[in-house]
This record gives C-alpha cells, structure tokens and sequence, in this order.
C-alpha cells in the first residue's frame, strides 16, 4: 500500500515538472494570438487598450466632451471620369457609384483588367475609425490591389467594388479588419477636387519632384518637392501619382495619408467649421454617402475636439507581389485582425 501512494506522489510531481512549463507557455501563446480579439490580456497587463466606458483608463489627458457614439466609416475614391472618357460599358452609368447590380458588369471578377472596357476603379480606399470613448482617430489605409477570396473567386478588393457593391465591399472590409463598417462615402476624382477647392486648398509636403503624363486621360503631373499650398487640382495629381522607386518608405499609401490627415486638420480649422454645411453640399454633388445630414449635425463636435484627439495611423500587413502579370497586395489577415483588435 505505502509502495503505491509512493509511486504515485512520484509519478505526480514528475508529471507536474514536465507538462506544468508547457501548459504556462501554451497559456501564454494562446492570449497573445487570440486574446486580443476576445477581450483577454496577459495577467497585470492594464495598458489593453479598450472601448468599455467602465474600464477605468490609464490616459492622462483632459477628457474631452462629445456627442453621439463611435463609428467606423470606409471611404472610397474612384477614378470615375465620364466627362474625360467614354469607353466605359454602359452598365457602368447605370451602376456607378454603388453598383448593387453590378454582377452583370464582369461575371470573371479577377479578368476585369483584360475586358475591352473601362472599368471603375476604387482608386483608395480609407478606413476611419472615429473612437469617442477613447478619444482618438484612426485612421488606416487598405490597399485597392489586396487579393481577397470572394464567394469563391479570387479578385482584389477594387475588383469586388465593381462587380459586387459597395455594401459587400464594406462586408469584406469588416471580415479583414474586424471592424463593422457604420457608414460609407464613395467620391468621385471631380469630388475631391471640389471638397478640396471648398476649403481652399491644402498646405501639404511633396516628397520629391513628380513628373507624368497620360494624354488619353488628359493627366499631366508635374510638382516640385517641398512643403507647399496646392489646389484640388494639384492635390489629386499627388494622391494619383505613383513612380515612387521600389522600397521607399515614401509611396502611394503613405502621400495619400498625408494629405488625408491635412484635409482632416483644414476642416475642423475655425475658418471651415462655421461653414461645414456648405462644403458638406458641395462635396455630396459628387459623392455618394450613407452619412446624412442629422449625422453631420450630431458629429460635428469631433471637427472642434480634433485637436485633442489622439491620431493613430495603421499601415495593413502585408506585402506587395506580382501575380498573373499584376502588382497585387497579398494581405496577411491575422496578423490584421489583431492589429486591429487594439483600437475596436
């Protein structure tokens, strides 16, 4: 009998040295690769960041008084020039800017680049996250080339605006980024232009002197590096040029980030603010939106707390590769979900 109880107590601390180190490491591995997107964190670690108003924070900075709730808006930006070009197919007038017929525009999806027409292009794609609990913007841009798996077909995200609508388009942003998309604005290049002009142009940084041109779509960029006051016209031609050389931390996503974030400092400067309406009309003539009016009244409080708010900007990981003769973005989704989980 005392034999028995021996080799057990044996058997059990053995057992308890050996699988005991494994179980804390799995533990560990666990909350770091799921946790985040469950609301678990390593014991002691207080500096999760949270949305739960009843989770005492570790910010010091002044609390800033707003209205309303968090939201989440994904902004499109298509090279739509029905006034330059007429080779579109003519579904494409009838569809754009939200194409929820679109199925009938190209059934192949991912052969779209090989179609005899123009087709509509989600040229950007911004996600803004405006975060009220926790006082902060965030602001993510997602690359349009980013190959993504649709009811089966593989196609980049620009290639899903087109031929599936702008509300899958939003579906599939919530399912790669786990953010629910609360409204949307797709704007045309003549929307930018305007919105911009409204606000009488933007001071913005040019990284370096940009020449191109493109006859058959009346494009002719030609800007000198500095930090300079540009036109709406010019600010476009910054946003679309793209001859940046191979890994530079300067390229596309990165200058439309900056003139994105200029453009979200001009309006909530003092001079815009009072005249917030106009430039909300003037841009909705060329844009369409799910954000109305009653939500601009309801919101414009963040345009006078912008200034307080933290700004965070989120790069989507992943890697640019050639695919079937195209520069595409391979997306690297988990890593996404949980970079993303942070600011939920």
């Amino acid at each position: 009998m005392l034999a028995s109880v021996r080799n057990f107590v044996i058997t059990f601390l053995i057992a308890l040295l050996v699988f005991a180190p494994t179980a804390y490491f799995l533990s560990e591995l666990l909350i770091e690769c799921v946790g985040p997107g469950f609301g678990i964190v390593a014991p002691g670690n207080s500096s999760q960041p949270t949305d739960d108003p009843d989770v005492p924070s570790t910010d010091t900075r002044p609390s800033v008084s707003t209205n309303g709730s968090s939201f989440n808006m994904l902004i499109v930006g298509t090279d739509y020039q029905p006034n330059l070009l007429n080779d579109y197919k003519s579904d494409a007038f009838i569809n754009y800017p939200l194409f929820e017929n679109a199925s009938s525009l190209d059934p192949n999806g991912s052969m779209s680049d090989y179609t005899p027409y123009r087709t509509v292009n989600a040229d950007v794609m911004l996600l803004v996250r405006a975060d009220k609990t926790n006082q902060r913007f965030v602001f993510s841009y997602i690359p349009p080339e980013m190959l993504v798996i649709c009811g089966g077909v593989e196609m980049t995200l620009n290639e899903a605006y087109t031929t599936l609508g702008i509300d899958y388009l939003t579906e599939k942003l919530t399912s790669i980024t786990g953010f629910s998309i609360d409204y949307y604005t797709v704007i045309d290049m003549a929307g930018v232009k305007a919105l911009i002009n409204s606000v009488d142009g933007l001071t913005v940084t040019v990284p370096c002197d940009m020449k191109y041109s493109d006859p058959a779509q009346q494009l002719y960029i030609d800007l000198k590096s500095g930090v300079q006051k540009l036109s709406g016209d010019k600010c476009l031609d910054l946003i679309r040029y793209n001859g940046y050389e191979e890994g530079l931390a300067i390229n596309r996503a990165t200058v439309t980030m900056s003139v994105f974030n200029s453009l979200a400092e001009k309006l909530a400067s003092e001079s815009v603010i009072t005249k917030i309406n106009d430039v909300y009309t003037i841009t909705t003539k060329y844009a369409t939106t799910s954000f109305g009016v009653t939500d601009l009244t309801e919101h414009t409080d963040l345009l006078t707390k912008y200034s307080e708010y933290k700004k965070i900007n989120l790069s989507y990981p992943g890697s640019y590769s050639m695919h079937n003769g195209r520069k595409i973005f391979v997306p690297n989704v988990n890593k996404a979900i949980l970079t993303y989980s942070e600011y939920r």
